[in-house]
């Protein structure tokens, strides 16, 4: 089975019906495509590589496994978006002339009070 958003929910249910499941990254399937992407060609590419001897094999997480990844993958998102705002931010005040260097931990309420307070003194 080609490993995709519920491929280990779906790996872990199989297997709970008695079944062997074996997961390929969808990258070691990608050359074996060889029409344009539909399912059938999915599938018919999907068979050809699970009989290659190189073929390597993702195992199925469980669901302890997933929440960690889960919780690593929001928090790396969250992380994105601070460094966004951090930029943007720093933008705005070069905008009024205010260049300083700000690290995103030192963005927190007194530095943006303090940001703010001299952005009006100094243009209010």
């Amino acid at each position: 089975m080609e490993s995709c958003a519920s491929a280990h929910h779906w790996g872990r249910t199989l297997e709970r019906f008695g079944h062997t499941v074996r997961l390929m990254a969808p990258q070691f399937v990608k050359p074996y495509v060889k029409a344009n992407k539909n399912d059938v060609a999915d599938a018919e590419a999907i068979c050809e590589a699970v009989g290659r001897p190189n073929m390597r094999f993702v195992p199925i997480k469980s669901i302890e496994q997933q929440g960690i990844l889960s919780v690593h993958r929001v928090r790396q998102g969250f992380v994105k978006a601070r460094t966004a705002q951090a930029n943007q931010i720093r933008g705005l005040l070069g905008e009024f002339g205010l260049c300083r260097s700000l690290r995103v931990l030192t963005l927190d309420s007194t530095a943006r009070t303090t940001c703010c307070r001299t952005m009006l003194t100094a243009h209010g």
